[in-house]
């Protein structure tokens, strides 16, 4: 998960480590899924996180369960997927 508005670094700069796009060698650069949280909603928002690689978007506040049911679809579909 990777909040858009991280306040250590951009959101975007998460992503960017988590698919290898630095293109330094990682241990994580298999592209595990991204879910983009966020307290802006825009649409250009969304589509520059999805553009980035995020599997899905929440916008804050939400409902934990909700939540979880979100990064257990992106992880069930990782799995489909053979990653």
């Amino acid at each position: 998960m990777a909040d858009s508005r991280w306040q250590i670094a951009d959101g975007r700069f998460a992503w960017q480590i988590a698919d290898g796009s630095d293109h330094q060698p990682s241990a994580i650069s298999r592209q595990p899924p991204v879910i983009a949280i966020s307290a802006l909603g825009f649409r250009e928002v969304v589509q520059q996180a999805v553009s980035a690689g995020a599997k899905d978007f929440v916008v804050k506040p939400f409902d934990v369960g909700a939540l979880a049911g979100r990064v257990q679809r992106a992880l069930d579909g990782r799995m489909k997927a053979g990653d």
